[in-house]
């Protein structure tokens, strides 16, 4: 269908959020200040907005998929400047490890 790859998003998002909910659950044992009410959905939010944006280097639309896909317990104006700085981390760490896009697109 017009030579794009798909369900690269959504999976992406998914391994991110059990990856960094796994990663919570070690950082609430050893460290008191992780069991906060916002450090582990903040936690969970910027590791999936990292793993997506690395692949697909699309920072500003990842942090849009995932502000509408919240479910607005806790407060976006929180968790946003925490996931955009992730995004363009990641972004400019996969940059420099690879210039190589996932996404070869038929000339």
């Amino acid at each position: 269908a017009g030579g794009f790859p798909g369900g690269v998003i959504f999976p992406t998002l998914s391994n991110g959020a059990s990856l960094s909910q796994a990663l919570v659950s070690a950082v609430k044992q050893m460290v008191p200040l992780a069991s906060s009410s916002l450090v582990p959905p903040l936690m969970v939010m910027s590791f999936m907005a990292a793993l997506l944006t690395s692949i697909t280097r699309t920072p500003l639309a990842t942090v849009l998929i995932l502000a509408l896909s919240s479910n607005g317990m806790t407060p976006l104006s929180v968790l946003l400047p925490g996931v955009m700085m992730a995004s363009y981390v990641s972004v400019w760490i996969s940059d420099r490890l690879s210039s190589d896009s996932f996404f070869h697109y038929a000339e």
